[in-house]
């Protein structure tokens, strides 16, 4: 698990650096808080799915069902992630920070991308079997 771990946090760095510098250098110049955390986070989901499905996991399903459940589980993630960010930055010091609220929802959504793309890619849970 600790190797899977690995490689999922190496693609999800690529993933996530990009989805950062979406949100702070490009889309919160233009958009509110909540759309922009949704908007940099879909192209950071759909560049992880790739790098996900060709060098952190094997694919124990049909790929357009992983596509699809890998999705669904990235999108109700995502948008948690905007819920949260939009809560956090209620606070004066996270709001006037914006990068630190986004880097603690990137925390927690890591962990919980990785168990939920751990299952539809593998089929695996929890545990380490």
């Amino acid at each position: 698990m600790l190797k899977s771990l690995a490689k999922f946090g190496a693609s999800s760095v690529v993933a996530t650096g990009l989805d950062i510098l979406l949100f702070t250098f490009v889309f919160t110049n233009f958009l509110p808080v909540f759309e922009s955390e949704i908007l940099s986070g879909f192209i950071g989901m759909l560049v992880n799915f790739v790098l996900q499905k060709r060098f952190v996991f094997h694919l124990q399903r049909n790929q357009y069902m992983a596509f699809f459940m890998s999705l669904g589980f990235s999108l109700f993630g995502l948008f948690l992630g905007g819920f949260l960010i939009e809560s956090l930055v209620k606070i004066e010091l996270l709001a006037t920070y914006l990068i630190l609220p986004k880097l603690m929802v990137t925390g927690f959504k890591f962990f919980f991308n990785y168990f939920t793309k751990r299952w539809v890619f593998e089929k695996k849970g929890w545990t380490t079997k």
